[in-house]
C-alpha cells in the first residue's frame, strides 16, 4: 500500500518549517550562546516530534475541525430566528476556548490570577465577540468600522488598567489563534458566509477571527480593573538536568500523559458539542462521520506530539538561549536573533498552515500560501524584533501597540476587503495589505453569425457562420492583413480543430507541469483546485488514500493535444492509481478570437501526420449536495467507476430551482468527476440517479461528455 501522499506532504511541510529553526538553534549553541548538552538533547527529540505532530495534526484538521466548522455555519446562518443562532454562537466560542490549550498554557505563566478565573474570562469575551462576528455576517457590516470602534474602546479602556495587566490582555487575544480555536472559527466564518452570493461573501468569511481576538483583550482588562492583583508578570520555564539520552527520553515520557489529558479535555467539549448537533441536524452522512471520527483522532494525537515536543524541548531551549545573549556583553543581538527565529518558526506553528490553506481555498488562489507564508514571517520577524527592542529599553508598551494599531485600522480603508479580516486574522496565528482583488471570469456571449458574433464552428464539422469577404467570421472591418490571416489559417486547417486538455495531478505539480505544456506548444491554461477520492471505501474514512489535487485545464489544436498526451504516455505514464490522469475533450465551438490565437502559436510540423482521436471513455460529472460526494463515489464504484475528483462549487441559481418540485436545494455543491470507459458510463450513470437523483437529499445533477486518449500520469 502507498503511503497516503497527503500526509506525506504535510510531513515534508512540517520538516522544512522545523529543520531551519533547528539548524538556527544548533548554530547558537556553538557560539553565543551556548547550551548543556542535555538541553540540546531535549531540543532534538522536541524537534522530532514536532515535525510528527504537526504533519498529523494538520490532516486531522482537514478531515474533521473544517467540515464541522463549515456545517455548523451553514446551519447557524439559515436558521430564520436569531435567538437560537446567538446562543450556540456563544456557547461555542466559550467552549472552544476554555479547551484551547495555549489558554491553558498562558493560565499557568501568569501566577497572579488564578487559572480558572483568566480562562472563564477570556472564554467569556470570545463567546460575546463570537456572537457579534455572527451578527456582522449576517447583516452585512463592515468589518473595518467595527475594528475601528472596537479598538478605540481598548486603548481608551488601557488608560485604566495596571501597566502589567496591558501585555496579558493583549497576548489573551492569541489564544483565539491557537490549534484548536483557529481551525474550527475559521471554517465556521467560512460556513457562515457561504450561504450567501454577493460579492463580499468571501471577505466576510475571515472576519470572525479577527473580532473573536478582541474579546479576550477587553475582558482582561476589565478583569485588571476589577480584580487588581499585585501584578501579572509571566513566570519563567525550568529546565530539568540531563546526564544521557535515556533521562531525555524519560523526561518526554513522563510529560506524555499530562498532554493525553489536557487535549482530551480540550477536545471532549467539542466532540460533544458536535454529536449534538449532528443529533439535532442529521447534516452529515455515514461515510463523512466515519472520516469526521478518524480526523478527530489525528488531530488528538498530532496535537498532543506538538505539545509535547514544544513545551519540553522547544519553549527551555528559547528561554535559555534569550536568558544568555541578554545577560551577555552584547544584550542587542536579541533583536537580530529574534528577528531571524521569528521569521522561520511562524512555518512551524500549527494554526499559520490551517490559516494559509484556508485563506488560498477561499479566496480561490488570488491568496496563495507561500505569498501569505512570506507574509506572515516577514512580519512575524519585523514585530519580534520590535519587542526585542522593547525589551532591551523598557519603553512602554503602549508606544508600539498605538501606532502599530493605528496604522493598521488605517490601511483597512485602502486594501480589498477580503485582505482586512485575513490580516486581523492572521496577525494573531503569527502577525498584507494591497494585492490585486479577485478576478471574476464571466462569459459574454452574441448571437451566433450576428453581426458582431465571435463564434467558430471547428473545421471538418460542416458547419459555418456568415463570413467577411475574405471568408472569415471576423468582428470589425476588413483590414490589409485580413487575407494574409486567412492565407495562414488555411495552411494549418488540420489544426484549427481545438480541444480541452483536463489534466488531474497531484498538488504542487500543477506549475512544473504547465512548463512542460508550454514546450510542446500548449499554452493556454486554467488551474483550480480539488481533492481526489480514495480507492476504496475504508481507505477513505482512514484519510489514507484520497490526496489534493490540481486540476489544469488546456487549450490547444487538436494536433498538439495528440502530440502533448503522446508524450505524456511515453515520459510520464503510470498504472498506479490516483496519482494522476489526462485526457482531451473534443470542444464544440469556441470564439474565433481564442481559436485564431490558440492556432496561431502553436507551431507543428505540416509533413507529420496525427492519428485522429477516438472517444472511447467518458467524463462523468455529478454536482451533488456538499457532504454527500462519499456516498455517490461509494455508488459509483459498485457500479464499475475506479476513483473520482471533488471540486468545491456553490449553487447560484436558486429561484429556478425552488420551483421544482420535491427538489432538495443547497447552496454549497461539490462536483465529483469520475472518467470512465463508454461500456460502464450507462451503468454508473444510472446507479448515481437511482440512489442520489434530484428529488434526494443528495440531489444530484449528472451529465457526461465524451473523452479522447486518457493518460494516466505518476
Amino acid at each position: 500500500m502507498r503511503i497516503n501522499p497527503q500526509l506525506m506532504e504535510k510531513i515534508k511541510e512540517s520538516l522544512s518549517s522545523v529543520l531551519p529553526i533547528t539548524a538556527i538553534v544548533l548554530l547558537l549553541s556553538v557560539t553565543i550562546a551556548p547550551l548543556t548538552p542535555g538541553a540540546i538533547v531535549l531540543f532534538l527529540f522536541g524537534a522530532l516530534l514536532l515535525i510528527g505532530g504537526i504533519g498529523v495534526f494538520t490532516l486531522g484538521v482537514d478531515m474533521s475541525m473544517t467540515p464541522m466548522g463549515q456545517g455548523i455555519g451553514v446551519s447557524l446562518s439559515r436558521s430564520k430566528h436569531m435567538a437560537l443562532p446567538v446562543l450556540l454562537c456563544f456557547v461555542l466560542g466559550a467552549l472552544i476556548t476554555v479547551a484551547e490549550p495555549d489558554l491553558q498554557v498562558l493560565a499557568e505563566q501568569i501566577p497572579a490570577v488564578p487559572n480558572m478565573t483568566l480562562i472563564l474570562t477570556v472564554a467569556v469575551g470570545v463567546g460575546i465577540f463570537l456572537v457579534v462576528a455572527l451578527l456582522r455576517v449576517k447583516w452585512r457590516i463592515p468589518l473595518s468600522y467595527l475594528l475601528v470602534g472596537f479598538y478605540i474602546l481598548v486603548f481608551a479602556l488601557s488608560l485604566f488598567v495596571p501597566e502589567d495587566f496591558i501585555p496579558a490582555a493583549f497576548d489573551s487575544g492569541g489564544v483565539t489563534t491557537g490549534p484548536i480555536t483557529v481551525p474550527f472559527i475559521m471554517a465556521l466564518g467560512v460556513g457562515m458566509a457561504s450561504v450567501r452570493s454577493d460579492k463580499n461573501a468571501t471577505s466576510d468569511s475571515f472576519g470572525l477571527v479577527a473580532l473573536c481576538s478582541i474579546g479576550p483583550i477587553l475582558s482582561v482588562m476589565i478583569l485588571g480593573i476589577c480584580y487588581t492583583p499585585d501584578s501579572a508578570e509571566y513566570s519563567s520555564v525550568s529546565l530539568a538536568d540531563i546526564a544521557t539520552t535515556r533521562d531525555a527520553a524519560q523526561e518526554f515520557i513522563q510529560a506524555i500523559p499530562h498532554y493525553v489529558e489536557e487535549v482530551a479535555v480540550a477536545m471532549v467539549p467539542i466532540c460533544l458539542m458536535f454529536l449534538l448537533f449532528q443529533l439535532a441536524t442529521r447534516r452529515f452522512k455515514r461515510m463523512q462521520l466515519l472520516r469526521i471520527v478518524s480526523g478527530l483522532i489525528y488531530t488528538y494525537l498530532g496535537l498532543v506530539l506538538f505539545l509535547t515536543g514544544v513545551n519540553v524541548g522547544f519553549m527551555p531551549a528559547g528561554q535559555l538561549i534569550g536568558a544568555t545573549v541578554a545577560s551577555g556583553d552584547q544584550p542587542w543581538l536579541l533583536i537580530p536573533i529574534g528577528m531571524v527565529m521569528g521569521y522561520f518558526i511562524v512555518a512551524a506553528e500549527p494554526a499559520v498552515h490551517v490559516l494559509i490553506k484556508q485563506v488560498e481555498e477561499v479566496s480561490m488562489g488570488s491568496i496563495s500560501q507561500s505569498a501569505m507564508r512570506k507574509g506572515l514571517s516577514i512580519g512575524v520577524a519585523v514585530s519580534v524584533g520590535v519587542a526585542m527592542l522593547r525589551v532591551l529599553t523598557g519603553v512602554s508598551i503602549m508606544w508600539f501597540l498605538v501606532p502599530g494599531y493605528a496604522f493598521a485600522l488605517a490601511l483597512t480603508f485602502f486594501v480589498p476587503q477580503i485582505f482586512t479580516g485575513v490580516a486581523f486574522a492572521s496577525g494573531g496565528v503569527g502577525d498584507r495589505p494591497h494585492a490585486p482583488p479577485r478576478r471574476r471570469a464571466r462569459g459574454h456571449g452574441a448571437r451566433p453569425g450576428g453581426p458582431s458574433s465571435s463564434w467558430a464552428w471547428p473545421a471538418g464539422c460542416g458547419r459555418s457562420w456568415p463570413t467577411t469577404p475574405c471568408g472569415r467570421s471576423w468582428p470589425g472591418p476588413r483590414t490589409a492583413s485580413c487575407t494574409t490571416t486567412c492565407e495562414r489559417e488555411a495552411d494549418m486547417r488540420d489544426l484549427s480543430r481545438l480541444v480541452m486538455i483536463v489534466t488531474i495531478i497531484e498538488r504542487g505539480c500543477g506549475n512544473k507541469l504547465t512548463k512542460l505544456y508550454d514546450r510542446e506548444q500548449v499554452f493556454t491554461h486554467v488551474r483550480c483546485e480539488g481533492t481526489g477520492t480514495a480507492t476504496s471505501e475504508i481507505m477513505d474514512i482512514l484519510g489514507l488514500g484520497s490526496s489534493e489535487k490540481d486540476i489544469i485545464l488546456s487549450l490547444a489544436p487538436a494536433g498538439a493535444a495528440r502530440a502533448l498526451l503522446d508524450k505524456l504516455e511515453d515520459d510520464l505514464h503510470d498504472n498506479s492509481p490516483g496519482r494522476g490522469i489526462a485526457f482531451a475533450i473534443p470542444l464544440e465551438a469556441v470564439s474565433n478570437l481564442l481559436a485564431a490565437a490558440v492556432n496561431a502559436r502553436t507551431k507543428l510540423d505540416k509533413n507529420k501526420e496525427y492519428e485522429e482521436m477516438q472517444e472511447k471513455s467518458s467524463l462523468i460529472m455529478i454536482t451533488v449536495n456538499q457532504g454527500f460526494t462519499d456516498d455517490v463515489m461509494a455508488t459509483a464504484r459498485k457500479a464499475g467507476a475506479r476513483g473520482g475528483t471533488v471540486v468545491r462549487g456553490r449553487w447560484v441559481a436558486k429561484e429556478e430551482v425552488e420551483r421544482l418540485e420535491g427538489v432538495t436545494r443547497q447552496d454549497e455543491k461539490e462536483i465529483l468527476l469520475i472518467v470512465v470507459p463508454r461500456e460502464v458510463r450507462n451503468s454508473v450513470m444510472e446507479a448515481v440517479n437511482a440512489n442520489h437523483g434530484l428529488q434526494s437529499e443528495a440531489g444530484a445533477v449528472i451529465c457526461s461528455l465524451g473523452v479522447e486518449q486518457i493518460v494516466h500520469l505518476g
